[in-house]
């Protein structure tokens, strides 16, 4: 099963079909009632550390993501059973140091790097901390038909960047597969 696990926009399903896609994780701008595609699940990117507690709801089927903006952010996010994982761009990676890295191993929490904001240091970065034994995510974060990657041209685009093809099959389905099936945490 092949997931994108970050779709701003559901009219660009059909394409993302064409591609081999299939399943998506629909960032919830949208209502949640107004979603009843079996292939499609809502996702909640937070921002700000002020976010967490007010916007989670016990009886969801959403999975939480935290964009951590500072050092104590990203350590209530990795501590907190309820987030999933954090997005990691160039935003915000040099928060991951190794005992943070570490404990996302530890707590089972996934690295998603978003592709389209991310620069080769990123993405090289991304790799080490997926050999290091990182649930790592790569995501193209459609919003337009234009932010489009193939499956292909982002598996070449991580090879290119030193990755092992094992690894990366494992980032591109395995993964993100395990998160749109198992993804909500139970707490």
């Amino acid at each position: 099963m092949l997931v994108e696990t970050c779709l701003f926009n559901i009219d660009i399903k059909g394409v993302l079909d064409s591609l081999g896609y299939n399943a998506y994780l629909l960032e919830s701008k949208v209502k949640v009632k107004d979603i009843t595609l079996n292939d499609v699940r809502m996702r909640k990117t937070f921002l700000h550390e002020r976010e967490f507690n007010r916007y989670f709801s016990k009886n969801s089927n959403t999975i939480y993501f935290v964009k951590p903006s500072s050092r104590s952010a990203i350590i209530k996010a990795l501590n907190d059973p309820r987030v999933n994982g954090i997005s990691v761009d160039n935003s915000n990676y040099k928060l991951v140091k190794k005992n943070l890295l570490n404990l996302s191993i530890s707590n089972k929490k996934y690295l998603e790097i978003i592709l389209n904001s991310s620069s080769s240091e990123v993405i090289r970065r991304a790799i080490e901390w997926g050999y290091r034994g990182a649930r790592t995510i790569f995501s193209i974060c459609v919003e337009k038909v234009s932010d489009i990657w193939s499956p292909l041209s982002v598996f070449n685009y991580l090879i290119l960047h030193g990755a092992s093809p094992s690894y990366v099959a494992s980032w591109l389905f395995t993964y993100p597969s395990e998160l749109f099936i198992n993804g909500t945490n139970v707490y």
